[in-house]
Formats: structure tokens, sequence, C-alpha cells
């Protein structure tokens, strides 16, 4: 059962390349939980550092390459924080 759910939460895009990771409703649940809590917010914290260090770097790329899979990097984070950021509210 859970490698169907993690399955579906990888491959559950419908076309739409915005929507970059869908987890299941178990991982929304579980990041819902997380919120508010000193633990959890230190890593979420810790990943938009990342995010703006990775954009800065982006910036400074030159290598065309490095720049896509900068990008692809920068999307997945955002995307992440976002779900995480919007949880509760992602479950009603």
């Amino acid at each position: 059962m859970r490698r169907q759910e993690d399955e579906e939460g990888r491959h559950g895009r419908q076309g739409n390349e915005a929507e970059v990771i869908k987890p299941s409703r178990q991982v929304i649940s579980a990041l819902a939980t997380l919120q508010g809590q000193h633990d959890f917010e230190v890593i979420r914290d810790w990943l938009q550092r990342t995010l703006d260090d990775l954009t800065e770097i982006n910036e400074l790329t030159k290598d065309e390459v490095q720049v896509r899979w900068n990008q692809g990097a920068a999307q997945q984070l955002r995307e992440l924080l976002r779900i995480a950021r919007e949880a509760r509210s992602l479950l009603h």
C-alpha cells in the first residue's frame, strides 16, 4: 500500500509541468502535522536558504547545462517548500 502511494505521489502528474512533485495525501498530512514544530522549521529554513543560494549561484553560472540542472533543482525545492507551507489547506 505504501509503495503504491509513493508511486502515485511521484507519478501523479497529469501533464502539468508546473506541478513538479505531487505528494500523496499521507505525505501532505505528515507535513501538516510538522508545521510549526521547531525542528521542522529549522529544516524548512535550511531548504529556503539552499533555494536562495542556488538561485544566486545560477545567476552567475555561464554553463547552460548547469543552469538547466540548477533550475530543475530550484523548481523542486520551490515546490516542496510551497507544499510544506500550504499542507493544511491542501488537505481540505
